[in-house]
């Protein structure tokens, strides 16, 4: 009964941490830059081909 337990806790460790490395992939649709969600400075979202695509912002003190 235990090792069947650790068994079915090990197989959704396992399962979970194929779902976190895929990271989900949602597709946001835009139609400009203003319909993206906003994030922290480094990071923000563009519109291109009608979908938000995340990009690191280069510093402005360099």
């Amino acid at each position: 009964m235990v090792r069947t337990l650790k068994f079915v806790y090990v197989i959704i460790l396992i399962l979970s941490l194929f779902l976190v490395a895929k990271g989900g992939g949602k597709k946001i649709y835009c139609e400009n830059a203003a319909s993206c969600p906003r994030l922290m400075y480094p990071l923000v979202y563009k519109c291109l081909d009608n979908k938000c695509v995340k990009f690191m912002m280069k510093s402005r003190f360099v």
